[in-house]
């Protein structure tokens, strides 16, 4: 209990760090604006800018601390039978528009499996974006499937620097912030690895990260196989 209470005291004391700084922007901004009687178009412009980018990276924030919430329950999922195939083929069918990188889709088990697709799907995604972030151009990417011991796990790999095996658990903490160049918070939120891990514990499984062959990193989210027979 006394651990539950710091980490969330923690959580509080990051997220509270984390809105500061583009509040900071966003009341600064205006002030300076608000002292100029006589403003130019550019100088409005120019706070404009500042401001929107400001509220934008908020409102992602609070956008992810709503998801983060739902995904920590099992009873708000939306449970239903999906093949694995479809579905990873769509997110990188999805995502591949906007990346220059050499993105696939690799084995696939034909098993089905019982998910909340909305929440997976979004895991998936958090997952590609966070490959694409730390791979170079024409860098790697491989989304795939594989059934074992009663669960499904879906793995995205890549070629790029890797995660040293001693942050390989604290990154998926919420606003988790590491010394090395591979960082979970790197251009985002800071809570896109803790949903994927909240998604995958919800649904009964873990997320967890390791070594890729690519020679970079590999992120696995475990599912439960379909308990349906009509497959």
């Amino acid at each position: 209990l006394e651990d539950a209470f710091d980490r969330q005291r923690t959580f509080v004391a990051d997220a509270s760090h984390d809105l500061r700084t583009p509040l900071t922007v966003v009341r600064g901004q205006i002030e300076v604006l608000a002292r100029n009687p006589n403003p130019t178009p550019e100088e409005v412009r120019r706070v404009s800018a500042l401001v929107s980018q400001a509220t934008g990276r908020m409102e992602a924030m609070v956008e992810d601390l709503l998801l983060l919430a739902r995904s920590e329950s099992a009873e708000g999922l939306r449970l239903e039978t999906v093949e694995t195939g479809p579905l990873l083929a769509g997110e990188v069918e999805g995502m591949s528009f906007a990346s220059d990188r050499d993105m696939r889709v690799g084995e696939v088990t034909e098993t089905r499996v019982d998910i909340d697709r909305e929440l997976v799907s979004r895991a998936l995604a958090n997952l590609i974006s966070n490959a694409i972030t730390h791979t170079p151009e024409g860098g790697r990417i491989e989304v795939s499937a594989v059934e074992e011991d009663g669960m499904v796990t879906l793995a995205v790999d890549d070629d790029g620097p890797g995660i040293s095996p001693g942050d390989r658990e604290r990154i998926f903490d919420r606003f988790a912030r590491l010394d090395q160049a591979r960082s979970s918070s790197a251009g985002g939120s800071g809570l896109g690895l803790a949903i994927v891990r909240a998604i995958a514990e919800a649904h009964g499984g873990r997320a967890k990260c390791t070594d890729s062959a690519l020679g970079g990193a590999r992120f696995e989210i475990e599912l439960p196989v379909s308990g349906r027979d009509d497959h």
